[in-house]
């Protein structure tokens, strides 16, 4: 999970059809780093300035590093370890209470899966009584969600 760490490296090679899937996956919205390994064949000018041209789609973090690296080579990968090494350098704020706020947000996310799922899954009960009378219009959505709260919690 991209989420609980503190630094997300996101590797990419070229010609590989990825860059597209990356952004619809989101991929490219959890990068704190991007490296685009396999820098010496075709295509990889191309790869990187792909990323560099979506990262401008960005809402929040748009000073994200593209890095070229050849693995094989050892080629970037100094660049890559000065880019990693300075991001937490210059990290904001705490590391404790940035990773305990993402661990909220993550807790409250699956809290709220499980809440959905077992309301979904519910059949017959009080719960089927509190979908016929919000559907009927007898209660209001957020009075139906805080007695469906009661009755799976």
């Amino acid at each position: 999970m991209a989420e609980i760490a503190d630094l997300c490296v996101v590797i990419s090679a070229p010609n590989m059809g990825d860059d597209i899937q990356a952004m619809k996956a989101g991929v490219l919205e959890i990068a704190d780093v991007l490296v685009v390994n396999k820098a010496d064949l075709p295509l990889a000018r191309r790869t990187t300035e792909q990323l560099k041209n979506m990262l401008k789609l960005r809402r929040e973090k748009l000073d994200v590093p593209v890095i070229e690296t050849v693995a094989t080579k050892e080629t970037g990968i100094e660049s890559l370890h000065e880019a990693i090494v300075g991001l937490q350098r210059t990290a904001t704020g705490d590391k404790q209470k940035t990773r305990e706020r993402r661990m909220r947000r993550l807790i409250a996310q699956s809290a709220g899966r499980m809440v959905h799922d077992r309301i979904r899954d519910a059949a017959g009960g009080e719960l089927e009584g509190l979908v016929q009378a919000a559907a009927t219009g007898e209660i209001g959505i957020v009075d139906a969600a805080r007695r469906a709260l009661k009755t799976v919690l």
